[in-house]
């Protein structure tokens, strides 16, 4: 049983006053229409009763709670997964209000994929997640693939990957080239996004590294999304094309540095999609997990995640010992402390 804040609220079946909530009602996302508002009942056998009459408005209800929970999840998740595969120094951090630029440079030593992320230079959590995010739209969508696909099984009529052009920015970081520095800006760029459809017809995005631009919600209504953020959309692709284009072995086969970190996302992000298949087999389904209660699913996502920490950490140190040491170019981290010593660029603000 469940007290409404609210004394006034009835029961949907026979109008006297209500002290059950259904729990498929509660706590539900808006939707572009506006606010949905629980369905509360006197007791038991009036939700029986009532249960024809709303069962299939709660139906909706309850895939939309699956996908926004889904979508915090791979949020999460993708924010570990970057942070543990970081490959980029930043040179500068440029404020101007809610616009922030900041320049970047990839780690590209012989010997090092990967670096520290660089906490220092983040004001807030939303810096952190917004350079987490940064020139990682695609990376997103192919290396969280398996984890989607694991959430919202069952859950979807159709689903695909999309890419956009997007408008009303208020973050831009700009890669600084070594021959070019600061020419190669990321709002300039096809932004990579999936496109889900419940099986009831409403759309949505499942914007997994929006941060980049400023966008810092993961599920929204695709009109909506479309409206506030979109310029075009330039094309619409089987769900998992994302995934095999990165993976193929035009970006992953070979021993130049980005090859080589192509594939070490590959094999890591084969290994991630691996240990939630275990974790699953040996707790909970996923799709189970976004059904239990607010309490329940707060223990259980706690569970999956630090297992899956614990997971990636492991498969990274042993996929950077076997992949280590077999890039083929010049190693540029000795020329960008060149740069800092001179001034070129100051390492964050």
């Amino acid at each position: 049983m469940s007290t409404p804040a609210n004394p006034h609220i009835t029961c949907e079946h026979c109008k006297q006053k209500a002290t059950l909530a259904c729990a498929g009602c509660i706590a539900a996302p808006d939707t572009a229409a506006g606010i949905v508002q629980t369905t509360w009942y006197c007791g038991a056998s009036c939700q029986r009763a009532g249960w024809n009459n709303h069962k299939e408005a709660c139906k909706a209800i309850q895939a939309r709670k699956s996908l926004f929970r889904a979508g915090e999840v791979v949020q999460h998740a993708f924010y570990m997964y970057r942070e543990k595969v970081f490959d980029k120094y930043v040179l500068s951090v440029e404020r101007d209000g809610e616009h922030i630029k900041t320049n970047i440079q990839y780690a590209s030593n012989q010997d090092k994929f990967f670096v520290p992320f660089p906490d220092e230079v983040c004001v807030d959590h939303a810096d952190k997640q917004a350079l987490l995010a940064s020139w990682a739209c695609a990376d997103a969508v192919a290396y969280m693939h398996g984890l989607v696909k694991s959430l919202l099984q069952g859950l979807y009529k159709e689903i695909s990957d999309v890419l956009v052009s997007t408008k009303n920015h208020r973050r831009r970081f700009i890669n600084a080239g070594i021959t070019a520095p600061n020419n190669n800006d990321n709002t300039k760029y096809g932004h990579e996004v999936i496109q889900v459809t419940l099986k009831n017809g409403e759309k949505y995005v499942l914007d997994i590294a929006g941060a980049q631009y400023g966008q810092f919600n993961t599920v929204i209504p695709w009109d909506v999304y479309v409206q506030s953020h979109v310029k075009d959309v330039i094309h619409c692709h089987e769900f998992g094309s994302t995934r095999e284009r990165i993976t193929s072995p035009i970006y992953c086969n070979g021993s130049t540095h980005i090859q080589l970190k192509k594939n070490f996302n590959k094999l890591l992000s084969t290994s991630m999609d691996a240990k939630i298949k275990e974790w699953q087999d040996s707790n909970i389904t996923l799709p189970a997990m976004l059904k239990l209660s607010e309490q329940k699913l707060l223990q259980k996502r706690g569970d999956f995640f630090s297992f899956l920490d614990g997971e990636l950490d492991k498969a990274k140190q042993s996929i950077q010992g076997t992949l280590s040491g077999r890039a083929r170019v010049p190693a540029t981290e000795a020329l960008l402390e060149q740069w800092l010593r001179k001034g070129t660029f100051r390492r964050g603000s």
